[in-house]
């Protein structure tokens, strides 16, 4: 019959709705979804902050909360990918950047970070981004605790770091990609007799 452990239900408070001080310590390449809300496939990524000065304080230990946002992958002047990286870094983004530009550049970098909270349909009240923008002058960056995330497909394959939160690698393996992945077969070398 097996030993499973039964899940344990976390006490941990949604994080107080204010602007916080964050960091950017994780960006995730979540693959290719179907949106029934707009009934079409898009690319999708995770960015997940860090938020040092507001913490989880236990019996043992202290540690940072965080909060991820979900975007569509897109760098296109109306995305809200496109919005929150142009308030974040302070300057709009050229149209040589639309094509070029590298999301992992944003590992480690500071923010001012909105946390709003929302009731979800399961009746469970969850901390979300409301707003980014740039640090105000004279603001020193912060220092990430947490080691980065840094995952895509097309460099990765399906190694997916073992630092990524279980939610993340649950829609992974909801994407377009997983669900069609068919591992290449290679036929047993034959024995060569010497």
């Amino acid at each position: 019959m097996g030993l499973i452990a039964p899940k344990v239900k976390s006490n941990i408070p949604p994080i107080e709705p204010k602007t916080y001080q964050a960091v950017c310590y994780g960006i995730v390449d979540l693959g290719t979804h179907y949106s029934e809300k707009y009934k079409k496939e898009s690319s999708q990524v995770a960015i997940l902050w860090e938020l040092p000065r507001c913490r989880v304080t236990t019996e043992h230990d202290s540690y940072s909360r965080f909060v991820t946002g979900i975007y569509t992958f897109s760098y296109a002047p109306k995305s809200n990918l496109r919005k929150i990286l142009d308030s974040w870094r302070g300057k709009v983004m050229t149209k040589e950047e639309e094509n070029t530009f590298d999301l992992f550049t944003m590992l480690g970098k500071s923010c001012l970070l909105q946390v709003v909270n929302k009731e979800g349909s399961d009746g469970k009240i969850y901390s979300n981004i409301g707003n980014i923008t740039s640090l105000m002058d004279g603001m020193d960056e912060l220092k990430a605790e947490r080691p980065f995330i840094e995952y895509a497909m097309a460099d990765n394959g399906w190694d997916v770091p073992a630092t990524v939160p279980d939610w993340l690698i649950e829609k992974i393996k909801k994407s377009k990609e997983f669900i069609n992945y068919q591992p290449t077969v290679t036929e047993p070398e034959e024995d060569i007799p010497f």
